[in-house]
């Protein structure tokens, strides 16, 4: 289905609310980025990378913003110490 499609129908309220895949299993993702910590949420705070379209969750507005000032460099971070958390599990 379409982008175009998926808004359309969550407009409409015809999908959940969440209706992508979050990366890091719904993780903050500038938990993991500042403090390598898993912080879940129900990513009800989140930003879709235009580049990749891949979502990103947060725990909070301020969590988002602080995220947004280097988004490369903290996807980063995040991709790392999210692959170190699952190997230590």
């Amino acid at each position: 289905m379409h982008r175009f499609a998926f808004a359309v129908l969550a407009v409409a309220g015809l999908l959940p609310s969440v209706a992508f895949a979050e990366e890091f299993g719904g993780t903050c993702a500038y938990g993991l980025a500042e403090r390598g910590r898993e912080v879940k949420t129900n990513c009800s705070i989140n930003w879709t990378n235009p580049g990749t379209g891949k979502t990103y969750c947060f725990s909070s507005e301020q969590s988002k913003s602080l995220f947004l000032q280097d988004p490369e460099e903290n996807i980063r971070k995040a991709e790392d110490r999210f692959a170190k958390l699952q190997k230590k599990q």
